[in-house]
């Protein structure tokens, strides 16, 4: 729907009138609209009381204003053109949540306001590095191959944590699963902190995804930005997932730019592995407690032992 958001912007970008809008959606019960506030791209949103104002974010300008029917309206522009790309994203996802049920109008702006802080506070607005990107990749990957057939869209969606600054990428009912993803031709893969493969009360699982990066003209290989699009279309299918997909991929840095989305990837079959007893890592149990933080790799060849058939097998999902 971020193209449909997209093409809308340029509908009103092309009418001639500098302050018209366009709904985003037909459904009456959906009152976002798009269009633009002195040249910049904005985002209408009718909410039934006076809505508090966000904090301020420098990417963003937020204003309120009472209609003549005595709603109130809150307007979001983007406030730098190089995220216009970005903040079509930004609309549609307020408007699913609205069209959802899953938060009022207000909450829903304030929800993404939010994301994009802290999209800009970790510093992600520049477009991802490599590693960031196969392992964005892997985790997409494991979402739609794995997480939504065992577990539906839905709860699929909700278990991806890693994005929200979760301990572990995924988290079901009864394992946990964290996805790595390494080139080929480097086969390591980076462990970013001492907690995250300490094992808690459920079973905890690696899994491994080969990755090889292209370019944008690459014929081998399949866009970056078809990946994501596949899921979004997944994620349509249930309610609640549309929007709490794109907080995660907000929060992971995932931005509609040609930088990294027509970039192209292909992969090799992943492996599995269980992380417990011998399982080369860093355990908090075993390390001294006067080492607070550490990050290292582990080299795949070393993982043999370990692998499993399924991360599933755990209580038979």
């Amino acid at each position: 729907m971020t193209a449909h958001v997209e093409e809308l912007f340029r509908s009103v970008a092309s009418s001639g009138n500098p302050r018209g809008y366009l709904r985003i959606s037909p459904d009456p019960g959906v009152d976002v609209s798009v269009g633009f506030e002195g040249g910049l791209r904005a985002v209408y949103v009718i909410c039934a009381a006076k809505p508090e104002l966000p904090e301020p974010l420098q990417a963003l300008g937020v204003d309120v204003r009472q209609r003549a029917d005595s709603r109130y309206a809150m307007i979001v522009r983007c406030m730098h053109r190089d995220l216009d790309r970005l903040f079509a994203g930004f609309a549609d996802s307020i408007a699913s949540a609205v069209a959802a049920g899953t938060a009022k109008p207000e909450v829903a702006v304030r929800d993404q306001v939010e994301a994009w802080r802290r999209l800009l506070a970790a510093g992600r607005v520049e477009s991802m590095s490599d590693r960031e990107l196969m392992g964005f990749v892997a985790e997409m990957l494991f979402l739609e191959q794995q997480a939504v057939e065992a577990f539906g869209v839905e709860d699929a969606v909700a278990a991806w944590l890693g994005p929200l600054d979760g301990l572990r990428d995924f988290v079901f009912p009864g394992r946990e699963v964290e996805v790595k993803a390494h080139s080929p031709a480097d086969p390591e893969v980076w462990i970013s902190g001492i907690e995250q493969l300490t094992a808690t009360k459920h079973p905890l699982f690696l899994w491994v995804q080969p990755t090889i990066l292209g370019p944008a003209s690459s014929a081998s290989g399949e866009p970056v930005s078809e990946l994501v699009a596949r899921v979004r279309r997944a994620a349509d299918s249930a309610a609640h997932a549309r929007p709490a997909l794109e907080r995660r991929l907000v929060a992971a840095g995932w931005a509609d730019r040609a930088a990294e989305g027509q970039r192209t990837y292909t992969v090799l079959a992943p492996g599995c592995y269980a992380i417990s007893g011998d399982f080369p890592r860093l355990d908090r149990g075993s390390v001294p407690a006067a080492i607070a933080r550490a990050k290292y790799t582990i080299m795949v060849s070393g993982l043999h032992p370990f692998r499993t058939p399924s991360w599933r097998s755990v209580g038979g999902a």
